[in-house]
């Protein structure tokens, strides 16, 4: 990859950043990839690459193979507080059951009862996050909550108990948002809505 590509791949992940926030999972393991096979590596791509892993897994935590090169880049560059993480979320993850294969839903048509029913039925977390998410960016209110409730029960569930507290946050649900914070797995989006909550209730010395 030459210098060019790389300013031009770096602007890129800046302006993606800028307009969604973070990058999708996938998105971000492909560009980390991409700037890893860059020769020479400048030494911020030894930092950005991990970090964007890092992401990819926290915001699809069921995602095995995502983990597992989260972990692996883990112990080749150290991160502490991220090593504690994602050693529970292999743990979790090593005791999730194979998705069942049951037809997904059309985002387009389906019905608040037809997701809850998809997701009472699917076992799987790994499928029934996107279900999830998909409630929240639409508002479905009650549906959510719902959905957080079966994948909070679940034995690993509470891996994303992160975003569902974000979900609840947006909804109102503010003893359900510090409840999950609370019984779930700490990473930076746990902390960043502590942080939110805190400034909400006038406390920045908390944030």
């Amino acid at each position: 990859m030459s210098m060019q590509l790389i300013t031009q791949r770096v602007a890129q992940i800046v302006n993606m950043v800028r307009q969604s926030g973070y990058l999708a999972p996938d998105m971000a393991v492909s560009i980390a990839g991409n700037l890893l096979e860059a020769r020479p590596l400048p030494p911020e791509f030894t930092r950005l690459a991990p970090a964007l892993i890092r992401q990819a897994s926290i915001f699809s935590p069921f995602e095995r193979e995502t983990v597992r090169l989260a972990s692996d880049i883990t112990e080749q560059t150290g991160n502490p507080p991220f090593a504690r993480w994602v050693a529970t979320a292999l743990e979790l993850t090593s005791k999730e059951p194979v998705p069942d294969n049951i037809s997904y839903p059309d985002t387009g048509s389906a019905t608040s009862d037809e997701f809850i029913a998809y997701m009472e039925a699917q076992k799987a977390n790994v499928n029934r996050l996107p279900i999830l998410l998909h409630l929240w960016q639409t508002g479905q209110r009650e549906a959510l909550l719902r959905s957080v409730e079966i994948m909070a029960a679940s034995p690993s569930g509470l891996l994303a108990a992160p975003l569902m507290a974000w979900g609840a946050y947006g909804m109102g649900e503010l003893h359900l948002a510090k409840m999950l914070l609370d019984e779930g797995v700490e990473n930076f989006l746990g902390l960043n809505l502590r942080a939110r909550m805190a400034l909400d209730d006038d406390q920045p010395s908390l944030a």
